[in-house]
């Protein structure tokens, strides 16, 4: 009994000196991209989230216009017009909203030089459209089944956008990896290498994520709207009926 008294004695008083030792070590701390300008929280965390917000009032301002456009148009037009009236607004609303950026005297040039700021334009031009046609198609589908609905798909919208956005996915628990495929952390990873000269090596998979959904929502506008429009002539005609 003794002795296992004296081996955990000794086995105490021995970490107390580890302790003791320890606490006379010291730690450095390099970080090779400081974050210096808190201007840059703007543009690469609460800015996106207007940006994404503005995609979504975009196609609500011109909702009027589209119906009556439909009116004059044939299928085949009235999508080309959709198509370019989008694509066009988001050109020069993304240009509007880097200038808005460039107003408070950001670095555009620590990663590309002078071509920063086109690259930034460029991709939240991207941005816009991956996330305007999403927003599209869905809204026409919302408006289909039930108006009332919009503020749940736009809540939804930037709920699901922004949770897997802000900190690093590798970190995450894994229900969040679905961020992988939406188009504000993409654009997100896109702006870090712009701002703060980080790796360069995921911009290819963000670019074609971001250009993949492009294609998608495109695709897919002709089949939603065909269906839409072909619902609201049906209420259309039941509310005719009825009166």
């Amino acid at each position: 009994m003794n002795n296992i008294t004296q081996k955990y004695h000794y086995t105490l008083t021995s970490n107390v000196r580890h302790v003791a030792a320890a606490g006379k070590y010291n730690y450095e701390y390099y970080d090779h991209r400081p974050f210096t300008e808190r201007i840059l929280l703007a543009p690469t965390q609460i800015g996106v989230v207007y940006c994404l917000l503005l995609t979504f009032f975009q196609f609500l301002l011109y909702g009027p216009l589209h119906v009556e456009m439909a009116k004059v148009l044939r299928p085949a037009n009235s999508l080309i017009y959709r198509i370019a009236m989008s694509w066009s607004t988001f050109f020069f609303a993304s240009l509007f909203f880097c200038t808005t950026t460039a107003i408070f005297q950001v670095d555009f040039t620590k990663s590309f030089g002078r071509g920063g700021f086109m690259v930034y334009w460029m991709s939240t031009w991207l941005f816009m459209l991956a996330a305007g046609g999403a927003n599209e198609n869905a809204v026409m589908l919302v408006i289909t089944v039930g108006p009332q609905y919009l503020g749940f798909w736009i809540l939804s919208f930037v709920i699901l956008n922004i949770a897997p956005s802000f900190f690093p996915l590798a970190l995450s628990n894994n229900v969040y990896r679905y961020g992988y495929m939406m188009p504000v952390h993409n654009a997100i990873d896109i702006y870090r290498v712009i701002f703060f000269d980080v790796s360069r090596h995921n911009m290819g998979r963000n670019y074609g994520i971001l250009v993949a959904l492009i294609a998608l929502n495109t695709a897919l506008l002709p089949f939603v709207g065909k269906y839409a429009g072909k619902k609201l002539r049906q209420k259309a005609l039941s509310a005719a009926k009825q009166g």
